[in-house]
């Protein structure tokens, strides 16, 4: 392998990973061996395609990317500068639109994208960031820099796998988690919390908020079911909403509908052009007559905001570098990668796709996300690491270490025997396992 990777390449079983990684990961690695890896894969990918109700789209490969305190400190000033410049150029396009006069943006394919939805110019946008959560995948060059593949901002996604794939891994391999100090997950889940109930509360009350999904996927909606149920919210599809009054209510479960009963916000994860017939035009999955107007007057927020998909527009992702300095004022420092060359791109340690005794190396990206926060932006310390060679794809859990790890994890693994298989069981799970004292938080807990 390259220099720059996540783990450098293993001339031996007992050297495959480098001292990015801590000594009792390497040393627990050993102790488990081939066919002990193989076998918490093998469970991982069970357990995993039992609780989504799916196959696995990859193999759950146990072994962990590991990313050291000084790479993730790197890694996060960049993302968090890349989601600072594409919130300002999102109230840009969707306000004032001064950088279509500007020729730095590319406005003609901007104005001939079908993702700029003009009914949503002027939307009022609550709390002090247009954006909510942004998704962002990269991979790491030979050079040791960062460098961008996509940005998912339309509907991020990952949250709920993310915690899934840890959770799985923790139990088929227990001994890895007791082994090495890593990163919680939790603050990220509680700065998403924080932010929605924050952009919730109307006059001095706690607004009622709900995440919006289309379940036709049944990975996109375990992803999303499980996230709202992180966040103590229920999750809704179009046909559960109903504009009346310009307020957007639930329906009752006899069709009714109960005007006491309205929504103040609404964390879309479904595309926008979906959301309003009306409006946006016609919608496969049915949409809300109305909603668009009553964000503009106000009665409901939406995050992600309307029209985020814009984005992800190849031209304006070329000419971000040119719109950080005419709108930061800074150097961009996540640049866009270029795939053609996978020997350009660091590899990392991981079962052998063809079934081998030894570890390999092979090409990895890492699934990531941000949410916005009233003091910036925060970043999920983990994620989801993909392969991106010709093999069988596998799936990975992301480690960021401790600044100073301590060579023993600060929680011990999930014990199976304590987790059922209800739904309440599920929330249970889940808060126990984010951290000890750490609870979904009272708002929003009755609508699960």
């Amino acid at each position: 392998m390259a220099a720059g990777g996540f783990l450098p390449a293993a001339t031996t079983y007992d050297d495959r990973v480098s001292n990015t990684a801590p000594r009792t990961l390497v040393d627990q690695l050993d102790a488990m061996g081939p066919a002990c890896l193989l076998r918490a894969a093998r469970d991982a990918s069970t357990m995993f395609a039992a609780d989504v109700s799916a196959p696995a789209p990859a193999q759950v490969d146990p072994v962990p990317a590991v990313l050291t305190a000084a790479q993730w400190d790197d890694l996060t000033a960049g993302l968090i500068q890349r989601a600072r410049l594409l919130d300002a150029v999102f109230a840009d396009l969707y306000g004032p639109r001064a950088l279509l006069d500007n020729t730095v943006a590319p406005t003609a394919e901007l104005l001939r994208d079908p993702a700029y939805l003009r009914p949503a110019i002027g939307l009022p946008a609550p709390g002090g960031h247009r954006l909510f959560m942004l998704g962002v995948r990269v991979v790491q060059d030979t050079d040791g820099a960062w460098r961008v593949i996509a940005d998912d901002i339309e509907v991020p996604q990952g949250a709920g796998l993310t915690l899934e794939i840890r959770r799985v891994l923790s139990r088929s391999a227990p001994e890895l988690y007791r082994s090495t100090a890593v990163r919680h997950l939790c603050p990220f889940f509680d700065a998403v919390r924080t932010e929605l109930h924050r952009r919730a509360v109307r006059a001095e009350r706690a607004g009622r908020v709900v995440v919006i999904t289309d379940d036709a996927d049944p990975m996109l909606a375990f992803d999303h079911h499980r996230f709202a149920t992180l966040l103590g919210a229920p999750t809704v599809v179009c046909s559960d909403l109903q504009t009346t009054g310009g307020a957007v209510v639930l329906r009752a479960p006899g069709g009714e509908i109960d005007t006491g009963d309205a929504v103040d916000t609404l964390l879309r994860l479904v595309p926008s052009a979906h959301l309003d017939p009306l409006d946006l035009g016609p919608s496969p999955i049915g949409g809300v007559v109305g909603l668009v107007e009553a964000a503009r007057t106000g009665d409901i927020a939406v995050v992600n905001p309307i029209g985020a998909g814009l984005l992800e527009n190849p031209a304006l992702r070329e000419a971000l570098p040119d719109l950080c300095r005419e709108l930061l004022h800074e150097d961009l420092h996540l640049r866009s990668a270029d795939l053609s060359d996978l020997d350009r791109i660091a590899t990392s340690c991981c079962l052998d796709p063809s079934g081998g005794d030894e570890l390999v190396q092979r090409p990895l990206a890492l699934r990531l996300l941000m949410v916005a926060t009233a003091d910036g932006f925060s970043v999920l310390s983990g994620g989801i690491a993909t392969t991106l060679d010709a093999a069988p794809e596998a799936m990975k859990d992301i480690w960021v270490l401790q600044p100073e790890h301590s060579g023993i994890a600060d929680d011990p693994a999930i014990d199976d025997s304590t987790v059922g298989s209800a739904p309440g069981a599920t929330l249970a799970l889940e808060n126990r396992y984010l951290r000890p004292g750490e609870r979904t938080p009272p708002w929003g807990i009755e609508d699960v």
